[in-house]
């Protein structure tokens, strides 16, 4: 017997929190998978009936989408675009950014309709996620800055799939 929508809403953004944190966001992650898609990355998550891809092109500058299946069926998808906001700074410096990203996008602890926590500092850098809407329909802005000046920036739009 299938879920209604809104127990499906209610376990999938548990199952989004740890499938996140699990993949990109996790110091070492072991769930990155070769991509079905050249010159692309992709992470993948499954836990009982449900299971998790993301999929993701560039580096510096990036798009990509995520989509949950629940019992073999596309229920909810999430596509982003982004990255270094100035992208002639050193390698380092964006290796930094993104270091502080996946440490900010681990300290999300409520299930929100996008990715990360509302806000979020550490040392220089600071990260604000600004999401309208609910799980089912939304669209966001993701941020991080360091001294101030903006240094990552990443727009999301998304929701259920029926």
């Amino acid at each position: 017997m299938a879920l209604h929508m809104t127990e499906v809403n209610d376990e999938l953004g548990s199952f989004l929190l740890g499938a996140r944190r699990r993949t990109y966001a996790a110091q070492n992650s072991s769930d990155r998978v070769p991509s079905l898609l050249a010159d692309s990355t992709q992470f993948e998550f499954a836990q009982g009936d449900w299971y998790y891809r993301d999929l993701y092109f560039g580096v510096l500058r990036f798009t990509g989408i995520e989509l949950v299946t629940y019992r073999g069926a596309a229920i909810w998808s999430m596509s982003y675009s982004g990255g270094i906001a100035d992208e002639s700074i050193a390698e380092e410096q964006s290796a930094r950014v993104y270091d502080f990203l996946k440490r900010a996008l681990r300290q999300d602890s409520v299930i929100a309709p996008s990715r990360g926590p509302k806000t979020y500092r550490e040392g220089i850098y600071a990260y604000r996620n600004d999401a309208n809407g609910s799980i089912e329909r939304f669209h966001g802005h993701e941020c991080i800055t360091c001294n101030g000046e903006v240094a990552y920036e990443l727009r999301c739009c998304g929701g259920n799939v029926q």
